[in-house]
């Protein structure tokens, strides 16, 4: 430390400077210790279920691969719904019952099939079953949610789904 003496009103006063290194010290420590305490009261928070931020049905709105959109069932057949469970598991009610699981890590969801693949569905739109069999391979898809909805992609498949309840 450094002392000097400076005149202030006639008076002689002794004053101590830290050396330069202190203050940028000081700060460095300063934003370490409010990181780990900013940590520290994130991670006591109870840790996410899987399924928090997708549990509940949803409906298949749009379905694309590359540039074509995929026809989604119309008429007298049921709408495509995922449900999704908060312990990371689906269910899809495509022509029957196909489930899963899956696992969210940061921006991306990784789908699995429990049971055969949805090839199997006669839909007599093999481009529709391709696709399907393609989307639900386990490779992890980017999601967003949005007030419009869940939006899944991965390369060129795109499906949009809409909440039907929680």
């Amino acid at each position: 430390m450094t002392t000097s003496t400076r005149p202030t009103n006639g008076l002689t006063v002794n004053t101590r400077r830290p050396p330069r290194w202190v203050r940028p010290a000081t700060i460095a420590l300063t934003l370490i210790a409010a990181a780990a305490l900013y940590s520290g009261l994130v991670g006591t928070e109870e840790p996410a279920v899987p399924g928090d931020l997708l549990s509940g049905r949803w409906q298949v709105t749009s379905f694309q691969v590359g540039d074509q959109r995929i026809p989604l069932p119309t008429g007298d057949t049921p709408p495509t719904v995922i449900e999704f469970d908060t312990a990371g598991g689906w269910e899809a009610r495509l022509c029957n019952r196909k489930s899963g699981t899956y696992r969210l890590h940061g921006t991306t969801v990784e789908i699995s099939m429990n049971t055969s693949t949805l090839a199997e569905c006669r839909h007599g739109l093999d481009k529709l079953d391709a696709a399907a069999n393609d989307a639900l391979t386990p490779e992890p898809f980017t999601y967003s949610i949005a007030e419009t909805g869940l939006t899944l992609q991965r390369d060129d498949i795109h499906i949009h789904l809409e909440r039907i309840s929680d």
